[in-house]
C-alpha cells in the first residue's frame, strides 16, 4: 500500500507538472517548477539544474545562475563526452535541434537507489522541458527584438516607458542623463540619411563602451538618448556626462566622415525630492537637455 500511494503521488506530481509547464515562457519559473516537482516526487534528494550559455555551464539557484568552478566544469565535460549522461538514471538531458542546452541532475541524499517510478519521472520531466525550452528560447529572441532599436542596438522607447513605470526611485537609486545630438538634421541634409544613421550608430556605440551592465541606455527619439544609472550623486553624473562629451570630441576610430564636430546637449536629473517618480525624473532630465541647447 505504501508503494502504491508513493507511485500515485509521483504520477500526480508529474501530471500536474506536464499540465502546467507548456504555458510557461520564463526560464526562472520553469526551473523553479522542476525543482518543486522533483523534490515532491523524489524524497531526500538535492536537485541540480544546469544550463549551457556561450559554451560554459552554470547552475540555477534561488539566487540566479552560478558559474561552475573550473574543476567541476572539467569533470562535467568529461562526463558529457563519455556519453554516460544518457545512461545515468539520475540525469535528464535538456536537448532540442541536436544540441544540449542543459540538464537535470538528481543527487540522492539517502542510501536507497532511485526506484523505477522516480527514474521515469526524471526522464519524462527531461522530455517535457526540452520542448518547452525551445519555445522559451524562441520567445526570448522575439522579445529581445521587440525591446531593442534596430539601428543602434540600444533599448527602444517602448521598453524605456516600461522600465520607467517599473522603476521605484524611492527604493532603487537612480540618476538620469538625457542626451540630444546637436544639429542632427544638418547631417541628414548635407550628407544624406545614411550618414545620419552612421552618426546615430557611432554615438550609441561610444556610450555603450563607457557603461557597465548596471547602466541602461535607451534611444528615446530620432536623435535622443536616455541613460539610467544606479547612482544619483550629481557630481558623479556630471563627471560621466563630461566623459561622454570628451569621447565624442576626441575619438576618431570608425567616426562618420563629417566635417562638423559631433556634440551633445545633455540634461541631468537626480533629485528625488522634486520628482515623484521615475517618469517625472525622466521629464526633468529631458527639459534640462533642452535648456542646454
Amino acid at each position: 500500500h505504501i508503494l502504491i500511494r508513493k507511485r500515485k503521488y509521483i504520477v500526480d506530481s508529474l501530471l500536474e507538472f506536464q499540465d502546467s509547464v507548456t504555458s510557461i515562457m520564463n526560464k526562472d519559473k520553469l526551473y523553479q517548477m522542476i525543482r518543486e516537482t522533483v523534490n515532491a516526487a523524489v524524497k531526500d534528494c538535492c536537485v541540480h539544474i544546469l544550463e549551457e550559455r556561450d559554451g560554459v555551464f552554470a547552475e540555477y539557484t534561488e539566487k540566479g545562475m552560478v558559474p561552475l568552478t573550473k574543476e567541476v566544469e572539467a569533470q562535467l565535460e568529461q562526463f558529457l563526452d563519455s556519453g554516460r549522461v544518457y545512461k545515468d538514471p539520475a540525469f535528464a538531458v535538456f536537448k532540442y535541434d541536436a544540441k544540449i542546452y542543459g540538464f537535470l541532475y538528481v543527487e540522492l541524499c539517502r542510501k536507497n537507489r532511485l526506484i523505477y517510478d522516480e527514474i521515469d519521472c526524471i526522464r519524462q520531466i527531461g522530455n517535457s522541458v526540452s520542448g518547452v525550452l525551445k519555445s522559451i528560447h524562441a520567445y526570448e529572441k522575439l522579445y529581445q527584438v521587440s525591446i531593442h532599436d534596430g539601428l543602434t542596438g540600444l533599448y527602444n522607447w517602448n521598453y524605456c516607458r516600461e522600465c520607467l513605470e517599473k522603476l521605484d526611485i524611492r527604493i532603487h537609486t537612480a540618476g538620469m542623463i538625457y542626451l540630444d545630438i546637436d544639429n542632427f538634421k544638418l547631417y541628414n541634409d548635407l550628407y544624406g540619411e545614411s550618414t545620419g544613421d552612421e552618426v546615430l550608430h557611432w554615438v550609441a556605440e561610444q556610450m555603450r563602451k563607457l557603461t557597465d551592465g548596471d547602466t541602461q541606455i535607451f534611444r528615446v527619439g530620432g536623435n535622443e538618448f536616455l541613460i539610467i544609472m544606479p547612482d544619483n550623486r550629481k557630481d558623479n553624473l556630471i563627471a560621466f556626462a563630461k566623459q561622454i562629451q570628451t569621447v565624442m570630441l576626441e575619438t576618431t576610430k570608425d567616426k562618420p566622415k563629417v566635417i562638423q564636430l559631433i556634440t551633445l546637449s545633455i540634461g541631468i536629473a537626480c533629485d528625488i525630492l522634486i520628482a515623484e517618480n521615475a517618469t517625472e525624473l525622466f521629464r526633468q532630465a529631458r527639459q534640462a537637455s533642452f535648456y542646454a541647447k
